[in-house]
């Protein structure tokens, strides 16, 4: 069994996910940076963006090469939301920006975990891992083995 270098890995190899775990030699700051030094496009690096309702967090994967469209988001959840700050997705994720992951948020009640339909055009997918610099590489099938979040057109 490999050593596991992020929580989330741990978590993927409980589950039985067949994944890699990619440590980055470099600091990343953009969607672009990691899409160099993994060489994929950018859409298959996803973005995880946390917002917080009156009634619940959300948080939606999109492409990364994508932005998201908030009223449309506000609409198809019904809520109104905002862009959590740095501090807040620390305190409702446990997870720095640039490495929240779905896979263990979409097992807490408090969270509405939603991917953008977008995604699906891919084959595989470049998501944090919860600890910086570590990367999930994971193919569609097995993605959606551990994914339990809700899709939708956003």
């Amino acid at each position: 069994m490999s050593e596991n270098k992020s929580e989330i890995g741990k978590y993927l190899r409980e589950q039985n996910i067949k994944f890699n775990e990619i440590v980055l030699e470099n600091e990343v700051h953009s969607v672009n940076d990691v899409a160099n030094l993994v060489q994929c496009d950018a859409n298959e690096v996803l973005k995880a963006l946390v917002f917080i309702s009156n009634e619940f967090c959300v948080l939606v994967i999109i492409n990364g090469a994508n932005n998201l469209n908030k009223e449309k988001l506000e609409i198809q959840i019904q809520q109104k939301v905002k862009l959590a700050d740095k501090t807040k997705v620390f305190e409702v994720t446990g997870f720095e920006v640039g490495t929240v992951s779905p896979f263990i948020l979409n097992t807490k009640n408090n969270f509405k975990v939603i991917a953008s339909n977008s995604i699906l055009r891919n084959r595989q997918f470049f998501i944090g891992s919860g600890t910086k610099n570590v990367l999930i590489q994971i193919n569609k099938e097995e993605f959606f083995k551990v994914f339990k979040g809700q899709f939708i057109d956003l």
